[in-house]
């Protein structure tokens, strides 16, 4: 079968699969749970006509993989030896959705006294069906709507994380003002999902903490033996418009302001027993060389006048005493 392509910023959006959006809201668009072998939970997720006509939805259990390195996932279907797939019931897998109807679905989760500890990522799919007396061919095709379903059997996990680059966006070193961005990719070689946080920590030429950046506010995770990428700014102001001028670029460089040499360095921590990994360090220079010019040049013209000023008052001195 095709590969069906998911696309979404895990925590950000709501989960649409490609077809005519706005038909089937889902929720919560993630569900994490964490279960021992032998355990069973039930989770509940809200189903919503969003048209003034009734849906017919089937619902499949799926799988999922990383797709990239900005927290995309790709929705396969699943193959044999997939067992976990078999772990999921949806004691409602067919159901019709009045219009502007908001329906709940029970979701049971049961990891037999089998299973291997680890991450298992499944994915709970409703599909648009033909209803009662419609032929197949007349269903409107509505796309697929899911959620995502991060599953860890309890156990002795093998938790890994990596920086595998952390860089400047521009990969530039100098600039003339604010913002600077920041390129941190982590690679997850261990055997469960992980959900990294940290901080950018910004020094001054000094060595004194100039301004630190939150990484993964989101709060995403990174599956098994994937990459995922982060990128901050270090700015001032939070929006400042792009300009090509001298006036336009002066301004910026006045309300987006820093001044020297910089250094960066990223540190992240993935484990409740707080392990820590840091980020080799990247040096960057701020010089606003426009407002520099302009203060200098007031400062020079500032000079010459008290120079010229105590040169007149001098030669003034010296014709009144020559009279």
């Amino acid at each position: 079968m095709k590969k069906i392509f998911l696309f979404l910023i895990f925590f950000l959006v709501p989960v649409l699969l490609p077809g005519k959006s706005g038909a089937t809201t889902v929720a919560p668009t993630i569900l994490e749970i964490s279960l021992d072998p032998g355990q069973s939970q039930q989770a509940v997720i809200s189903l919503f006509n969003e048209t003034a006509e009734p849906l017919y939805l089937a619902g499949s259990i799926e799988t999922f993989q990383p797709d990239g390195e900005r927290g995309e996932a790709r929705v396969v279907p699943p193959e044999i030896t997939d067992q976990a797939v078999s772990w999921v019931k949806l004691p409602l897998n067919a159901l019709v959705l009045a219009p502007r109807e908001v329906v709940e679905v029970p979701v049971l989760v049961t990891v037999p006294e089998t299973a291997e500890m680890g991450g298992y990522y499944l994915a709970i799919m409703w599909q648009t069906t033909a209803g009662p007396n419609q032929p197949v061919n007349q269903v409107k095709l509505s796309g697929r709507v899911g959620v995502l379903l991060l599953l860890e059997v309890k156990g002795e996990a093998h938790k890994e994380l990596r920086v595998e680059d952390f860089r400047l966006i521009e990969d530039e070193n100098f600039y003339s003002s604010l913002p600077v961005g920041f390129s941190l990719k982590l690679k997850n070689e261990g055997n469960i999902h992980l959900k990294p946080e940290g901080y950018v920590m910004i020094k001054n030429i000094f060595g004194k903490m100039t301004k630190s950046l939150l990484i993964n506010e989101e709060r995403g995770n990174i599956l098994p033996a994937s990459s995922r990428r982060f990128e901050e700014f270090w700015r001032r102001s939070d929006f400042v418009p792009i300009a090509t001028d001298f006036i336009g670029q002066l301004r910026r460089e006045g309300k987006q302001l820093a001044i020297g040499r910089f250094t960066a360095q990223a540190f992240i921590s993935y484990d409740p027993a707080a392990i820590t990994i840091s980020s080799e360090e990247v040096v960057f220079w701020v010089i606003p060389w426009r407002l520099l010019s302009l203060v200098g040049g007031l400062a020079f013209i500032f000079l010459l006048a008290i120079i010229l000023r105590k040169w007149h008052r001098r030669k003034l001195v010296l014709n009144q005493k020559e009279q």
